[in-house]
């Protein structure tokens, strides 16, 4: 019945005449106050966490132990969880050296970080203990999804018995090199970096905005690609039409069971972006509904996801963790369908905008 109403809701506003659009000073106002109360925590949080990882590891490649191993590991989790909340994020710091990708090489379909973290395992390669020059390798190599196999996956016990091994001097490198790409984000994210002046200033000479409705698309654009990559690429793929078709192995961070944390902080995210920049303030009155019913859809997506045990690959073949996942999928779309047609169109923006046509 809820799934019934919030289409009639849908295919009433598409019915509806067209509404007074918001002006460039309520766009802008919007941008900022999504840039200064989400972006910038986002990006302060993703750093605290790489730091405390990067900490933890140098401790355990010093002093392995049961106890060190565990503690890295629970720093891994949270780093996965922070960084979640800026993954969805189409704008340029992010973009800019491949940071996006360096921190985390996903989706990887075809398996390359396994196989190429697993040839520099086998080689023993110097260069990937040493930060400067791990950053000179691939991607698929030097980020999250390569710390997470060194951590959690075949061999990883080791980590527990070998003072400074090769595998953990490694992981200590990418640790290292997570952690110098999150401060890297915070100075380009700053009030006062170059980055900030353009999201705030758009105009004919501003290489990135040359109108106030840009940041906007990109902010909203970005939520409704959160959204789908949590809907479509991580959610859909894993638990499969059946349970002979499901592939929770595609998800991200399935080995060190962070899975289901990593969608509710990458879908909470999306909804505090939107909370943050205010969507009232670029609403008609008359479509005041749609901010209450993303925030609805949001909600209820994060306290499925919240409620799914992990790890993924238990939960895709449980009868109440695949009846679960299916809420949450819904849940996820309907919350996409309302931010990328709805509310785009509601700002003035392109009616329907994908974030992923052409990826």
């Amino acid at each position: 019945m809820r799934f019934a109403l919030a289409a009639l809701a849908m295919a009433v506003m598409a019915a509806s005449p067209a509404h007074a659009q918001p002006g460039g000073e309520a766009l802008q106002g919007f941008a900022d106050r999504a840039l200064a109360g989400y972006v910038r925590p986002a990006a302060a949080d993703f750093e605290a966490a790489t730091a405390s990882l990067s900490a933890d590891v140098a401790t355990l490649c010093e002093t392995p132990g049961e106890a060190s191993l565990q503690t890295a590991q629970a720093s891994f989790r949270k780093v996965a969880e922070a960084w979640a909340g800026l993954s969805f994020l189409a704008l340029d710091p992010l973009r800019q050296d491949d940071r996006q990708a360096r921190v985390f090489f996903w989706p990887d379909p075809r398996g390359v970080t396994l196989r190429q973290v697993q040839g520099v395992l086998a080689e023993e390669d110097p260069a990937a203990t040493l930060p400067a020059e791990l950053r000179q390798k691939s991607v698929a190599v030097q980020g999250l999804g390569a710390l997470e196999f060194l951590m959690f996956g075949s061999g990883s016990e080791t980590l527990a018995e070998l003072p400074m091994s090769f595998r953990c001097r490694y992981a200590q490198a990418m640790g290292e090199n997570v952690h110098q790409v999150a401060q890297e984000l915070q100075v380009a994210f700053a009030e006062d970096g170059a980055f900030a002046s353009e999201f705030s200033a758009p105009g004919a000479d501003n290489p990135l905005y040359r109108g106030p409705s840009e940041p906007v698309r990109d902010l909203i654009g970005s939520a409704a690609t959160g959204l789908e990559l949590a809907a479509e690429r991580i959610v859909r793929p894993a638990m499969g039409e059946s349970v002979e078709t499901a592939r929770p192995k595609t998800a991200p961070f399935w080995r060190s069971g962070t899975t289901l944390g990593y969608v509710g902080h990458m879908v909470g995210g999306t909804g505090a972006l939107l909370q943050a920049g205010g969507i009232e303030a670029i609403l008609p009155k008359d479509l005041s509904w749609l901010e209450r019913s993303i925030g609805f859809e949001i909600a209820n997506a994060r306290a499925v996801a919240g409620r799914i045990a992990e790890p993924i690959e238990e939960a895709v073949v449980d009868t109440d963790g695949r009846r679960d996942l299916t809420a949450l999928f819904y849940s996820l779309d309907n919350a996409r369908s309302l931010v990328s047609e709805q509310l785009m169109s509601a700002a003035g923006l392109k009616a329907g905008f994908n974030a992923l046509d052409g990826d």
